[in-house]
């Protein structure tokens, strides 16, 4: 599959979600020459069944090994043992908690339905090198902008090595038009889609250390700080301004709504996209606005201080990671 776009995907449950990104895909010029790799992090038969039946381009299906669904009462799901979220770190200590002494920067313990998020970010990534993204709705011109920034990198950034096509820009697309921007890789502002070679990827596996020990369960924020303080010079990035990835965000990790309305955010998300129709599909592409810096450093969110799951990612970057990897991690104790 040498010089193939590789879409890669993450998927942990929503099917009205992924039937909708599905169906932008489709409609995506060229996308029967992509791979489309969606990474699982729960078995699902109603999921598994509908991607199986998927003809519209090429899939494939991996499965994340060291998944909550599968260890629900050890780690890396949650323990019994476990301290609890927001147990105060000397009452933990007091009771001998299984993790009493790994809390976070914020005084707070682990919990396995976020930190799985970052783990299975970490392991799809070394196993399918592509375009990730998660709950996104695509344009048809997906790919189409993804070769026209491939094509004028050397002319507008050459030292550019990464390529986005997602962002938050939420005014009118006749601001952005034909427009694309360059500067810091600022991966958590810029993680709805992006794109980089199998040698930069090499590069910053190099970092592990770095990504693991950061104290912050988001994937990307903590991508954020490896390239910001782990590399010599910080990652340049080639950016679309009319971004080609829409976020469907109701029913999302960190959104506590009680209600969700996929349909209607699949509405707008498709009429954004029409009201861009004339800035699709272009020609070429003109650079626009002055360089943009991600500053500097900032202090992790949290969420990521337990010794076994810096264990764990270590050894998901170091392909050392097995069944007795895990059984090492669930025996131990902080005390």
């Amino acid at each position: 599959m040498r010089n193939t776009t590789i879409v890669l995907v993450q998927v942990h449950k929503r099917l009205e979600n992924l039937r909708y990104l599905v169906s932008s895909l489709r409609a995506v010029k060229d996308i029967e020459r992509a791979v489309v790799v969606f990474s699982h992090d729960f078995w699902d038969p109603d999921i598994n069944l509908f991607v199986r039946n998927i003809t519209a381009f090429r899939v494939m299906q991996m499965f994340f090994p060291y998944s909550i669904q599968l260890y629900p009462h050890v780690f890396p799901g949650r323990d019994p043992q476990d301290c609890s979220w927001n147990t105060n770190t000397s009452k933990a200590l007091q009771q001998a908690c299984q993790n009493a002494k790994w809390p976070d920067s914020y005084g707070h313990y682990r919990e396995a339905s976020y930190t799985q998020i970052k783990h299975h970010w970490w392991w799809k990534i070394h196993r399918a090198r592509g375009l990730p993204g998660g709950g996104p709705y695509v344009s048809p011109d997906l790919l189409h902008a993804l070769t026209l920034l491939q094509r004028l990198r050397p002319a507008l950034c050459p030292a550019c090595q990464v390529l986005a096509l997602g962002n938050y820009n939420k005014l009118s697309p006749r601001i952005y038009k034909n427009f694309v921007e360059r500067g810091d890789w600022w991966v958590n502002k810029y993680n709805l889609g992006f794109a980089m070679d199998a040698s930069l990827w090499s590069r910053l596996t190099k970092c592990k250390d770095k990504f693991c020990h950061f104290d912050d369960y988001n994937w990307d924020w903590t991508m954020t700080n490896v390239v910001q303080t782990c590399l010599p010079q910080r990652l340049l990035m080639l950016s679309v301004r009319l971004t080609r990835v829409l976020h469907l965000g109701s029913c999302g990790t960190h959104v506590r709504k009680k209600g969700c309305d996929v349909k209607a955010e699949v509405r707008n998300a498709v009429s954004r996209f029409a009201s861009s129709r004339e800035w699709l599909f272009p020609e070429t592409l003109a650079l626009q606005g002055s360089w943009k810096s991600s500053g500097k450093p900032k202090r992790g969110n949290g969420g990521w201080g337990d010794y076994r799951d810096r264990q764990l990612c270590l050894a998901i970057g170091n392909h050392t990671a097995d069944e007795a990897t895990l059984g090492r991690l669930q025996g131990m104790r902080s005390s």
